[in-house]
This record gives structure tokens, sequence and C-alpha cells, in this order.
């Protein structure tokens, strides 16, 4: 067994190194030692309250997330906006493991070589609990274990297993620390209780804002008077002007005939005898279900993409499709069960992506485009490349949201975490729309109170919402008080061209459409009793609520999962409070971002 353990990690590692090294020539442009195209050396990219980031490092836990993410989902490669949004979390990753260093240090946490022998002794890794040879009659044998760990021929195997013991087991003690505090009481547990198992059933009528916004005008004399008493809400960050031009990333002719062919030759092997549960986990890029052979459960009429829906129901039970094209790619479908009007199916799915040639080819527009700059200017070789150029400005506050395009990874860090020079070309960043942007630096603008015509649109909006809000709340008022008279929820609500609703059982946690989650709504709704009617306005309107049903929660039952709910309660207020403290560490932290040292952006 052992053995078979260390051949698989043998074989890992070097797939890892020659995937490493490939990673190295195909996207660092053979730039091994950190150094920037006719540059220096560049050996730390990043520094995290004094502590360093290496390049190296930084490079192997991006190339170590980026081959399982293409492992995962059965890809050759990956588009450039997934490749962008790895990158980003493997910097913060490593960042995030910075700051715990930093806290450890501060807080003198070490691990003693005992505590990693009793670790190893006590607490078997993964791998062991997940191999059946350690287990005797369905029960892990901790003989067995024993043995594994006195056998001198797995040294190599029991490095490894102390090395992540030295690794991960001081961040739990730095963990058990700040939250050996937290305490869950009998009051929480009833409280989540009832939050989850008390449930009712209402009528309404919905006031909405939305339905008065086209009934309400603002005069500009009254903008401005709202103007001057909120001006100081208006204080932008620091700001820079910038001009921009995009290059759209999208499948060439190539790249659709590709995913054809690919999908074409699995279904050859299909019809060669292959299983098609295999084929699935060997080929299929939905990352979500090629792990269980394709399977996407049982699906009703109306929950799929029209084709597949057409496809599906067109099949007999255990028939297999031919290969089809929907918005996500290239399916071929399989019926393997039918209950009624569902039918259960599994999928094999070759997604159109955009190939890499496709987008070296951008690539090299971009850079022809960089050095036309240098020749005629930004606007001139815009118009020479068929490009639109588009004037923004963006504010620090905006974070990565960038007018007229939207999110763009990573470009308030860079240009607001060090002064660029005016006229500079930086890029390209990826957005969130997949495609490639360049922008002109221009002049950096210094905080101030924007004026009355730049918000104008914002607090005309503002103010409609607040209008239309108070006639909302007029007309459920007037609404309210026709029932208080004798006229039924219908009736009344009638003389008000609204149609009252009802919905299914709910709880505190679930969502109900057209509703606020967790709201007066909801607060109103599980304090009354069956029969009554309420009235109460949230932010997005007021509401006439009945109460139709109320089922109480079971106290049975509480006295069962009471333990079960501790449990649960106290692992969520551990992670809220880890997760708070982690973002408050990294909002105080004093972080050097140098990755564009190596041609980041």
């Amino acid at each position: 067994m052992m053995r078979a353990l260390r051949k698989r990690m043998s074989i890992f590692l070097w797939f890892i190194a020659a995937a490493f090294i490939l990673f190295i020539f195909l996207q660092w442009g053979m730039n091994v030692a950190g150094r920037k195209n006719g540059g220096r050396h560049v050996n730390v990219i990043a520094k995290v309250n004094g502590i360093s980031i290496g390049t190296q490092t930084y490079i192997q836990k991006l190339s170590a997330m980026l081959n399982n993410l293409r492992n995962s989902q059965n890809l050759t490669h990956l588009e450039p906006l997934t490749e962008r949004i790895v990158e980003e979390n493997a910097f913060e990753e490593l960042v995030q493991k910075a700051l715990l260093m930093d806290e450890m240090k501060k807080n003198k946490i070490v691990v003693t070589n005992n505590e990693v022998k009793e670790i190893l002794k006590i607490s078997p890794p993964k791998e062991i609990l997940e191999d059946s040879t350690m287990y005797t009659n369905g029960r892990f044998d901790p003989q067995k274990y024993l043995e594994v760990l006195l056998n001198p021929a797995n040294r190599y195997f029991l490095y490894e297993m102390r090395n992540r013991i030295r690794e991960e087991y001081p961040v739990t003690k730095l963990n058990l620390m700040y939250t050996s505090g937290i305490k869950v009481t009998q009051t929480e547990i009833l409280k989540f209780y009832q939050e989850e198992s008390l449930k009712v059933k209402v009528t309404y009528i919905p006031f909405r804002v939305e339905d008065y916004l086209n009934k309400v005008s603002v005069r500009e004399a009254e903008l401005m008077d709202y103007y001057a008493v909120h001006k100081a809400e208006y204080e932008t960050s620091e700001g820079i002007r910038l001009k921009s031009v995009s290059f759209e990333v999208k499948p060439s002719l190539t790249d659709e005939m590709e995913a054809k062919r690919e999908i074409d030759d699995i279904y050859n092997l299909y019809n060669g005898g292959m299983n098609f549960d295999t084929l699935a986990m060997d080929y299929s890029q939905d990352g979500n279900t090629n792990q269980d052979g394709g399977d996407l459960g049982f699906i009703k009429r109306g929950e799929l993409d029209p084709e597949m829906e057409k496809v599906t129901f067109s099949l007999k039970k255990g028939e297999v499709s031919k290969p089809f094209q929907t918005s996500f790619g290239w399916h071929i479908l399989k019926v393997t069960d039918s209950k009624g009007r569902e039918r259960r199916i599994s999928h094999i799915l070759i997604r159109i992506a955009t190939g890499y040639e496709t987008i070296s080819g951008i690539r090299e527009k971009i850079n022809n485009f960089k050095n036309g700059v240098k020749e005629a200017g930004f606007e001139e070789s815009a118009k020479l490349s068929n490009l639109e150029t588009t004037e923004i400005v963006l504010y620090k506050e905006d974070s990565d949201l960038v007018p007229e395009i939207g999110r763009v990874i990573g470009i308030s860090n860079f240009i607001f975490s060090k002064k660029r020079k005016e006229n500079d070309v930086i890029g390209p960043f990826i957005g969130y729309d997949g495609n490639f942007h360049l922008f002109l630096v221009g002049t950096y603008i210094e905080p101030r109170i924007k004026n009355f015509e730049e918000i104008k649109e914002k607090i005309e909006e503002k103010a409609r919402r607040e209008k239309a809000l108070d006639i909302a709340k007029e007309n459920a008022q007037s609404c309210f008080e026709k029932i208080k008279e004798g006229k039924s929820l219908n009736q009344a609500a009638s003389i008000f061209h609204k149609k009252p609703r009802t919905t299914n059982f709910f709880s505190m946690r679930d969502f109900i459409p057209e509703v606020p989650y967790s709201s007066e709504f909801y607060g109103l709704a599980f304090t009354m009793k069956k029969g009554d009617i309420g009235l109460t306005s949230t932010k997005k309107g007021t509401f006439i609520i009945e109460l139709v049903e109320r089922k109480e929660a079971e106290k049975e039952d509480f006295e069962q999962l009471s333990a079960t709910l501790f449990v649960n309660i106290m692992m969520k207020k551990r992670n809220d409070y880890l997760s708070y403290w982690l973002q408050e560490l990294r909002k105080n932290a004093k972080i050097d971002d140098d990755r564009y040292l190596i041609d980041m952006y």
C-alpha cells in the first residue's frame, strides 16, 4: 500500500515539476529567475508587514493552482479571465500566509518535535484514512497505522507529513488562541432552531417603490437643496483621468472547429465501446459533474437550456444523443433514468474556448498597438487599429469598477499603490467581460467634493426613490384603513390596482421573491397570530401582511438536534470571527505589491 502511495506522490511531484517548467516557458517567457525583460533580477514581488513573498514562491503556487484547475476540468488551457482570477487568488493566499506568519511571530507560536510526533500518532493524514487497506472489518485499524509509522521504508512519506504538520499546526494553534473565548449558549441554540424550524404562510399586498417611480418628478430646486444638505456625502477619494481601448477576446473559427472535432472524437470512442461515465470523467469540461460521470440529476422541463431540454426529452432511458451545441458548448447527453415527467441525465461537455494561438494573436495586436503609440500617439494608433477610445475617470473608492467597462482586475491597486507617469500606456488588464483593456495614464485628481452637475443624476434618482417610497407608504396606509373598515384584502387591494399574493411556508432564513430579505417584513410576519393583519415599511416599499398559517417548532425535535446545532453554531461563530479577523489584518497590513516587475500587467 505504502509503495503505491509513494509511487503516486513521486509521479505527482515529477508531473508538477514538468508542468512548472512548461508554465515558465509558455507564460513567463523563460523569465525563470524573475527577470523583467531587459531589466534586473526580481527575487521578491511583494512584502507583507516586512515579510517577503518570493517570485519563485509565487510562481510555484500559481503553477500548482492552475494545474489543479486544468486537471479538475480536463482543460488543456484556461481563458485569460480565469487565469487572471487564479493569479489573484494565488497572491491572496500567500498574503494571508504572510499575515499569519507575522501574527505567529508576535505571539511566539511554535510547534515542538514532541507535538509533531503526537499529532502524527493520533491524527492519521487524509491519505491514510482514505486507504481501504488500513481498515479491518469496515473500521479504521490503528495497529495497521502504527505499522506504517514504524516501517523505515515509509520515511519519505513520513518526512512529508511532518513538514505538513510543522506548516499547518501553528496556524491551528493561532486560530484556537483567538477563538477559545467563543461560547454558545442554550438561548442561542434555541433561537437558531426557531429561525430554522418555525414557519409561516402569509398573504401580502405589495406597495413597491418601483411601482411609483414613473409617477414622481423632482424640481431642480429640490435637488439643489438636497445637494446643499448632503454635500459632504459626495466627497471623492483620489482619482485619475484615463483613456482606454479594448481588445475583444472570443473564440476563432479554428477554436470552434477544434471543439467540434474533440466532441466527435469522444462520440466515436463511445460508439467504439467505451463506457459513458469513464469518458465523462476523462474528457468532460464540466468540473461540477465530470467526476460523477457527468450526472446532472433529475431534470424537469423548464430547467435546462432549450436545446438541451429538447434533446433530453427526445431520448428514452439508456439512450445517448449525438453531439449537439448549446450556449455552454458541445454536449453528448445520456438519459440514465425516467420518473414521470422527470429525466435523470448525464452529459459530457466540451467548451468552445479561446485557444492559445488565438490569445497569442490578440496579444500580438496589443504589442503592435503599444509600439504604434510610441510613434503616433494613443488616439492616432487607435484610429489606425480601428479601436474606439473612451475617456474615463477612475476613483480609488471605486476599487476595480471602471466606468463604461465594468470590473477590471487589479487596475485600482496598480494605479493608486504607486504614482504612474502621465502618458504611459498600462496593461493589458483583463476585465470581467473577458476582454483585454489598455489605458493611457492621464492626470491624477486630488480628493474633492463633486459638484452638483457631476452627481445630479444620482441625486435625482435618490430623491425620486424617496418620494416614491413616501407615496407607496401613503397608499398602503390608506389601503390598510379600508381593511380595518371591513373590506377584505382582495377588495381593498383592487381599489389601489393591487393583487394580493400568497407565499408558501417559509422560515426566517428563507428568501421570498420581491420581498427584502431579512427585513421588517419577516419581523412582522413571525410575530403575528393566525388571521392577524398588519402593515410594515421596508427600503423597497410598504407591505400589508395577513398571517394565513403558522407551524410551530417541535420541542421533541429540538432536544434531538440540540447537540448538532451546538456544533454547527460554534463552527459558524468561529469561522465568522476568523474571517473578520483576517479581513482586519489584511486591511491594516502594510503591503508592497510589486508584481508589475514581472510583467504582471
